[in-house]
């Protein structure tokens, strides 16, 4: 299992510790880590380098990166482009995993389906009701009559970030995420819907152990004013954001579902 980890880092000293410490805690698999500090100006760099000095070999090696400006989309992007793994795993800087051999069961959909791209621990949706999207795939896996529906693989028709677990090689072909997209936010439907459009690939989600650090909605690429660092509100980016994404597909749907069905 050829594995990066890829963490975005955005003004987050108080609580980079438990996203790293839980990361070479319950990772079993050898990684490597990518760490894209995005826009930081606080003391989150050095912990970070603090405290993986203190613990040598948790990670085969450990890639550190800055990025000028605050944007998830660039960031992540950064980061998987830096990567060498076949297999990526996004975190973001508010999510701490709690389960031993996470990675693993994250990556155990693509090794038990070769057409599986994407796998998320968060969350999924459908555009549609259609089989093909809708049908769930149990996994065969030795321990799935001790969880029951926690062993189920739901396909769904795109899933979001993170934890999420993409394929590299078909990240790196279809040009990672979309940078229009920037800041944030449905740039990873955005990429799952390509996977699945131009190369026939499907998503869904399994479940980990994991919790949000953050007691509100995750503060990435947002000041302290409520607004991004190219002066857009979060509730604006969502907006346009969704604009864009129904006008990209939105043919697609109609073609596939029929007029009245929408995400």
């Amino acid at each position: 299992m050829d594995l990066s980890i890829v963490v975005t880092v955005h003004q987050t000293e108080r609580q980079i510790c438990q996203v790293l410490n839980a990361l070479t805690r319950f990772t079993s698999s050898p990684f490597e880590l990518v760490i894209v500090f995005d826009g930081c100006t606080d003391r989150s760099r050095e912990i970070a380098e603090s405290l993986l000095a203190s613990q040598p070999g948790k990670a085969t090696s450990v890639v550190m990166l800055d990025s000028p400006d605050v944007n998830e989309t660039i960031a992540n992007n950064l980061g998987m482009r830096a990567a060498s793994g076949t297999h990526l795993i996004l975190v973001q800087d508010d999510m701490e995993v709690l389960e031993d051999n996470w990675e693993r069961r994250m990556l155990a959909p693509m090794e038990q389906w070769k057409d599986v791209f994407a796998v998320s621990a968060r969350d999924a949706m459908n555009c549609s009701p259609a089989s093909t999207l809708s049908t769930p795939r149990y996994s065969r896996l030795a321990a799935a009559q001790q969880f029951g529906d926690r062993e189920l693989f739901a396909v769904r028709a795109v899933v979001n970030r993170g934890p999420l677990a993409l394929r590299a090689d078909v990240t790196r072909s279809l040009g990672y995420f979309d940078e229009s997209y920037a800041p944030m936010h449905r740039d990873d439907s955005d990429l799952c819907l390509r996977a699945r459009l131009e190369l026939g690939y499907v998503c869904g989600t399994y479940n980990v152990v994991w919790r949000n650090l953050a007691s509100t909605c995750r503060k990435v690429a947002l000041e302290r004013d409520g607004t991004f660092s190219n002066g857009m509100r979060l509730d604006d980016v969502v907006a346009r954001n969704w604009r864009r994404f129904h006008r990209r597909y939105h043919r697609h749907f109609v073609d596939a579902y029929g007029a009245n069905r929408k995400c």
